[in-house]
């Protein structure tokens, strides 16, 4: 069974087509992701720095594993 020449043709194009649309949609993919990553990054980053300062602004104390509370 030979296939014709312009079958061949008409298939490679349309596997190089079919190629290139999963490659966009790959490519479009991580560049979404990353850009998701960097988002999340930066606002972990503000809520760390927004986390180390109470609301009158003052720097809160590292919590104390040995802190008791004084018995009443």
């Amino acid at each position: 069974m030979e296939e014709s020449p312009k079958r061949i043709l008409i298939s490679a194009v349309v596997i190089i087509i079919v190629a290139g649309i999963m490659l966009f949609i790959f490519l479009t993919f991580t560049r979404q992701l990353q850009q998701a990553i960097e988002i999340r990054n930066a606002a972990s980053e503000s809520s760390a720095e927004s986390e180390s300062t109470d609301i009158a602004g003052a720097t809160s104390a590292p919590w104390d594993p040995d802190f008791s509370m004084p018995e009443s």
